[in-house]
């Protein structure tokens, strides 16, 4: 009598969690973000084989992992003055073809500068120091940056 029991309660506790389960959700995340599915994969593959506590554990670490990754490169145009323009403002001298002064060198971080781009944006700085010796003098701006942590600045 009491397997029956177990069995109904079982049977009630497997209906739950199947209405729980977003499969409509899982195969758009499935269909449109390789990273996102990734994510899904592992959390649902260490639920099933390992547990719960583990499987929040390593799906957060992946996604952490994966949002670490995406911001490490952030945006570095080059930018110049346009004399055009009142107020001087900075734009793009490729899609505005405006003349580079050939004495300075203006960049905008578009994205977050903290430590883990730090590494891309030495190798950056490092790249065009190699690549246009004659400008000597180097503006940064700083408008478009976000998220500035100590090893950024």
């Amino acid at each position: 009598m009491a397997s029956i029991f177990a069995s109904i309660f079982l049977f009630v506790i497997l209906m739950v969690a199947w209405k729980l389960i977003n499969f409509k959700g899982m195969k758009h995340i499935l269909m449109t973000s390789m990273s996102e599915s990734l994510v899904l994969v592992v959390t649902f593959l260490a639920v099933l084989l390992v547990n719960l506590e583990f499987a929040i554990y390593a799906g957060v670490m992946i996604s952490l992992a994966m949002f670490v990754r995406r911001t490490m490169r952030p945006g570095l145009p080059l930018n110049v003055p346009n004399a055009k323009v009142p107020g001087r403002p900075f734009m793009s001298p490729i899609l505005w073809k405006l003349p580079e002064c050939p004495q300075s060198l203006f960049a905008r971080i578009q994205g977050s500068l903290y430590f883990g781009s730090v590494e891309f944006l030495e190798k950056e700085f490092r790249r065009l120091e190699k690549e246009r010796p004659d400008q000597k003098h180097f503006g940064l701006m700083l408008d478009s940056a976000v998220g500035v942590d100590l090893a950024g600045a």
